[in-house]
C-alpha cells in the first residue's frame, strides 16, 4: 500500500537524520510519485505525539514540515503518552501505541501480548456488556490504558529504572 511505503520512506530517513527530518511536501511527493495530500494524509496518521512524534510545519514558499521523533527517558516518555491520550482510544490506535512502546523498548512481548488482548475490542464488548458501542469501549480502553502507563511509572521507580 502507498501509505505504507511513504511510512517506511519517512521512518527510513528519521533513521539516517537522528531522529529528525525537515521535508517540502511537495517536492517529497513528487519524488516518491504521490499527490502532496498523500503525504499530509501519512504524516497526519502515522506520526502522532501518540505515536512518539512531534510535527511542526509552515506554510508558504519555504515551507517545510519538520518531523521529530521524541527522545525520552522512560518515564518522561510514559507520561508524555499519558497526558496526550484524551478522552478515547479505538483499537487500531491502541495498537500502534503498544507496537511503539514495544519497538522502543519500554515494554516487552508479554507485556505487549497482555494489552492488546485486554484492551481488544472482544475483551471490552464482553466487560461492558455485548452490545457496547463504540464510544463506551474507547471510553473505557483510554482509562484502562492510562491506567496501565501509569503501572508502568510506578515500576520504573519501584525498581529505580526510568531509563
Amino acid at each position: 500500500m502507498m501509505t505504507d511505503r511513504l511510512a517506511e520512506l519517512i521512518e527510513q530517513m528519521l533513521k539516517t537524520g537522528e531522529g529528525l527530518i525537515e521535508l517540502q511536501r511537495n517536492e517529497f511527493a513528487l519524488k516518491n510519485g504521490v499527490v502532496p495530500s498523500q503525504v499530509s494524509y501519512v504524516i497526519a496518521s502515522r506520526f502522532t505525539p501518540q505515536r512518539g512524534y512531534i510535527v511542526e510545519s509552515r506554510r508558504g514558499g519555504g515551507g517545510y514540515i519538520r518531523i521529530r521523533k521524541i527522545q525520552l527517558d522512560a518515564d518522561a516518555y510514559l507520561m508524555h503518552l499519558f497526558s496526550s491520550l484524551g478522552e478515547r482510544l479505538d483499537a487500531d490506535s491502541c495498537e500502534a501505541i503498544i507496537a511503539n512502546l514495544l519497538a522502543d523498548g519500554f515494554i516487552d512481548r508479554r507485556e505487549a501480548y497482555l494489552l492488546l488482548n485486554m484492551l481488544s475490542d472482544s475483551a471490552l464488548d464482553d466487560t461492558a456488556g455485548a452490545a457496547a458501542s463504540g464510544g463506551v469501549r474507547d471510553r473505557c480502553r483510554c482509562e484502562l490504558f492510562r491506567h496501565a502507563v501509569l503501572a508502568l511509572v510506578q515500576y520504573n521507580k519501584t525498581r529505580g529504572t526510568s531509563d
